[in-house]
Formats: C-alpha cells, structure tokens, sequence
C-alpha cells in the first residue's frame, strides 16, 4: 500500500475521545488483615495518588468514606471480601 492510502486509512478509523478526569477510591484487601486505601486523581492539569495500611476492613472503609466525604466528587470502589 502506499503511504497515502495507509494515511487515509488510518484517518478514517474511529476514534474514542479520551476520559476528561478519573477521581476514585479505592480500598483493596491484599492479606487477611491487610487492606489498603488508595485515593487516585487524574486530570488534564495533575496526576496524584496517595495510600494508606489498615489492618481491618472496617477500618478501612471508614476512612475511605470519611475521605469521600471530605474530598466530595471522588467515586469509592471496593475490592475483596470482609
């Protein structure tokens, strides 16, 4: 093929926009008595993430929603089992 028509091509596909922002909370179970809270925010002008260690997933999941609530516009995931 010629460059021209791979370009046309290639042009002509598609395209999906790109996520405006990503703000979660996430809480994950990694050990039986190790759960991790993580707060990751992505825009066009930043990137930051921030964690912390519990040792319950009561405890964890209390910070994480007291951090929801401070913070506001962040969606709180949550991963394993209690």
């Amino acid at each position: 093929m010629h460059k021209q028509k791979l370009k046309q091509m290639w042009l002509s596909l598609p395209h999906s926009n790109p996520i405006d922002e990503i703000r979660v909370i996430r809480v994950e179970r990694l050990g039986s008595n190790h759960y991790y809270v993580e707060r990751v925010t992505d825009t066009k002008d930043y990137w930051s993430t921030s964690g912390s260690n519990f040792r319950s997933m009561q405890e964890a999941v209390q910070y994480a929603k007291e951090m929801k609530e401070k913070l506001g516009n962040y969606e709180l995931f949550i991963h394993g089992s209690t």
